[in-house]
């Protein structure tokens, strides 16, 4: 009874279980040697969808068989060729696959421009986003007493009440009237 307990066997009873229900609930894949190409009804509608764009009309029953014997064809080719391993190392095959997978990605990209209502409720709940900051900018102005004298008051004043500071002008306008300016 002591062997029930060794993690040994507790590993080999998962794993065979594991196992068990791998086998028993994966779909089987398909063998390689099954030589058998199947033309689902979703591939025949991709057919008639692919001529009807191309000669603006559906194709009669003698051209849909031709289009199935042409992709029956094109299939036994293609499943050679992998066969043979033709697909690998092959610089034209490569580009050509990543040439596809762009087009894929371009297609599942394509951007619609978005309506007016789409953009305004982006625009209200990002408004933060959009906002210019508040800038201040200040000149700096300097009047030198040493060289001004008794005018740096009177200068300083005219140059507030120029900006709009009313009480720059009146301390201006009574400083300048003791001078005598």
């Amino acid at each position: 009874m002591r062997f029930l307990r060794e993690p040994l066997l507790h590993f080999l009873l998962i794993g065979a279980a594991i196992y068990g229900l791998y086998g028993a609930f994966a779909e089987t894949a398909p063998e390689e040697t099954d030589k058998t190409i199947v033309v689902s009804s979703a591939e025949v509608e991709w057919m008639q969808t692919s001529w009807q764009k191309r000669w603006n009309r559906p194709p009669t029953p003698e051209e849909l068989d031709g289009l199935i014997q042409q992709y029956i064809r094109e299939t036994v080719l293609y499943r050679e060729a992998l066969t043979m391993g033709l697909n690998q190392h092959d610089q034209v095959i490569r580009r050509r696959l990543a040439q596809k997978l762009e087009f894929l990605a371009k297609d599942l990209v394509a951007l619609t421009p978005p309506a007016d209502e789409e953009l305004v409720a982006y625009f209200d709940a990002n408004k933060d986003r959009y906002q210019e900051p508040v800038l201040y900018t200040f000149t700096q102005v300097f009047f030198n007493p040493d060289k001004r004298g008794n005018a740096t008051q009177c200068d300083t004043g005219r140059r507030r009440s120029d900006q709009g500071h009313i009480d720059g002008a009146r301390r201006c306008d009574r400083g300048c009237r003791r001078a005598g300016r």
